[in-house]
C-alpha cells in the first residue's frame, strides 16, 4: 500500500513541476489536492506502519474538507504573491532600464562638451574681438551668447545687423565679416 501510495506521489508532483509558463489554476488546484490527499494517507500508513485500511481509521470527512478548502487558498494566495513579485521584479527593471537611459544622454565626453556651444578657434576668436569688437572682449562675449541661445540663422542675422550698427557698420572689415558669418552659419546647418 504505502509503495503505490508513493509512486501516485511522485506522478502527481512530477505532474504539478511540469506545468508550462500558462497555468490552469483549477486543474493545478485538483492535482494538489489529490497530492494532499495521497500525503495524509501515506503519512497516516507510515506512522502505523499497516498495508491494511481500517474504516474506523479513514480521515474523516469534515476534516478533508477543511484541508481541501486551506489548499485551494493556499494555492490561490502563492498565485498572487508570484504575481505581485513579478511586478515588482518588472518595475525593477524597468527603473533600471530608464536609468541607464538617463546617464546615457546625461554622460558627454569632453569633446561633446566643447562642441556644445558655437566652434570658433581661439585665433578667429581673437580676430574678431580685435577688428569687430574694437578689442571689447565683454561685447564679444554677450552676442556669442546671445547668439548661442538662438534657433535659426534667420535670427542671427538680425542680431550681426544690430551689432554692426554699434560698430562703425565694419567697415574696412569685411573679410573678418565675412568668416564670422561663415562660422556662425556653419554651427547653424
Amino acid at each position: 500500500m504505502l509503495d503505490k501510495l508513493e509512486i501516485e506521489l511522485k506522478k502527481i508532483a512530477k505532474k504539478i513541476l511540469n506545468y508550462e509558463v500558462s497555468i490552469d489554476l483549477d486543474e493545478i488546484s485538483k492535482d494538489v489536492l489529490t497530492l494532499y490527499e495521497k500525503i495524509i494517507l501515506y503519512k497516516y500508513f507510515s506512522t502505523k506502519g499497516s498495508n491494511i485500511l481500517n474504516p474506523n481509521e479513514i480521515v474523516k470527512k469534515d476534516e478533508f474538507e477543511y484541508s481541501k478548502e486551506s489548499g485551494e487558498k493556499f494555492v490561490k494566495l502563492k498565485t498572487k504573491k508570484e504575481e505581485i513579485l513579478n511586478k515588482q521584479v518588472i518595475r525593477k527593471q524597468n527603473n533600471r532600464f530608464e536609468k541607464k537611459n538617463n546617464l546615457l544622454k546625461k554622460a558627454k565626453n569632453l569633446n561633446d562638451q566643447f562642441a556644445g556651444g558655437l566652434q570658433i578657434d581661439l585665433n578667429d576668436k581673437n580676430a574678431f574681438i580685435k577688428h569687430l569688437f574694437n578689442e571689447n572682449k565683454t561685447i564679444y562675449q554677450q552676442i556669442i551668447k546671445e547668439i548661442e541661445s538662438l534657433n535659426h540663422f534667420e535670427q542671427v542675422k538680425k542680431v550681426i545687423g544690430r551689432t554692426k550698427k554699434y560698430h562703425n557698420n565694419w567697415e574696412g572689415k569685411e573679410s573678418y565679416e565675412k568668416r564670422f558669418i561663415y562660422l556662425l552659419q556653419k554651427n547653424f546647418l
